[in-house]
């Protein structure tokens, strides 16, 4: 199981399409304890194998250095996701003596720096996050450690046309790994509208990257590329149009294989489940209802195993399968991938009535003539 934890809403940075809603609103509230951090985290052992730290600016959370070195004697696998503009020497010594830090990641959209500090929201941004990556590269390479170095990188209107270039920048910079997300932000309005691209520009930039991706591949590096976006239908789209092996199956991993911290120590299935301030999710499907009740889950009351056995938990798994099993819309019937697909029962709260957008395109669209025999 993996826990993906916000660890501090701080942040020196003000990234036009943050999702975090503590940064996005302006949410004032001090980050949890120490002591009860380190509590929480000794209450994983047996349950919890990798922690994904993220933010906010991690480095910025006070005792970070303490807490990282809890959850390595712990065993449990570390992932940090981080800007990478506070990497002071102190941090770095503390990152090269875990002997469980699994990989941290920069989060680095493109190689113009102009565009890069636009959507940072700070000036010289950029220009420390990759003098700081340069840095961590050289110290690793000085002293053989083993842990990855990774860029991630979302993807806008802003950067798109940039994206191919900063791919070969990241491999002459010497990164392990660069995975790309398409921005999906819960901002609305004329600042969404210029980061946000169209269906068709996904697909488009997508084909782009999996081009990339084949060349990488033919020199070896299978892994170098990764990207987080889409249902299973996209990967089986790209499987049949580029024959690259992508998993084409997708299962709502909340609860049995990951659970969401915020800054402020509440605990929920997914950073999904986190956005709704109702007490109660229900979902409708096919005329039955299907209900989950929140609970004020905290990790200054709790121990991990009691988070697992809470009502609130125990019924949210079950509602997202039961909810997979009885498919969420109309075209699911007509989906070759119907079998391995476990749409997400909070998308259908926020969207009752609107079928995913990327399914209908690539059916209509793609599928129609190109594959029309696959389905």
């Amino acid at each position: 199981m993996i826990v993906y934890w916000d660890i501090t809403k701080d942040c020196n940075f003000n990234c036009i399409y943050c999702y975090n809603k503590y940064i996005r609103e302006n949410i004032l509230h001090s980050d949890v304890p120490t002591e009860q951090v380190i509590r929480f985290i000794k209450s994983m052992n047996g349950y919890v194998d990798t922690i994904h730290f993220l933010g906010g600016e991690p480095f910025l959370r006070k005792n970070f250095d303490k807490i990282l070195e809890t959850t390595d004697k712990e065993g449990i696998s570390i992932r940090i996701a981080t800007n990478g503009s506070i990497l002071t020497d102190k941090t770095i010594d503390t990152l090269v003596h875990l002997d469980n830090l699994e990989f941290i990641d920069f989060s680095i959209d493109t190689l113009n720096e102009t565009t890069a500090n636009r959507l940072f929201g700070v000036k010289n941004g950029w220009k420390i996050s990759v003098s700081n990556l340069r840095r961590l590269l050289e110290i690793r390479k000085n002293l053989n450690k083993k842990f990855s170095i990774q860029i991630e990188a979302v993807i806008t209107k802003l950067n798109v046309d940039q994206i191919i270039d900063t791919i070969r920048w990241a491999e002459k910079l010497g990164v392990d790994v660069i995975s790309f997300q398409i921005v999906k932000s819960p901002l609305k309005g004329p600042r969404m509208e210029t980061l946000s691209l169209s269906v068709k520009e996904k697909i488009k930039i997508v084909e782009k990257i999996i081009k990339e991706k084949k060349k990488f591949r033919d020199k070896g590096k299978d892994n170098f590329i990764n990207i987080n976006w889409g249902l299973p239908l996209v990967f089986y789209y790209l499987n049949n149009k580029f024959g690259l092996p992508f998993d084409d199956k997708k299962f709502c991993p909340a609860v049995k294989d990951s659970v969401y911290i915020n800054s402020e120590g509440d605990i929920h299935p997914c950073s999904y489940a986190s956005e709704f301030s109702e007490e109660e999710l229900e979902v409708i499907i096919f005329g039955k209802s299907f209900k989950v009740t929140k609970e004020k889950i905290n990790i200054k009351h709790y121990t991990f195993s009691e988070v697992l056995n809470s009502n609130y938990f125990r019924n949210f798994y079950t509602l997202a399968h039961t909810v997979a099993e009885r498919r969420a819309y109309e075209i699911c019937d007509t989906c070759p991938v119907r079998d391995r697909c476990e749409f997400c029962p909070l998308d259908i709260i926020k969207r009752p009535d609107k079928e995913p957008s990327i399914c209908r395109y690539i059916i209509s669209n793609e599928f129609k003539n190109k594959f029309a025999e696959l389905i």
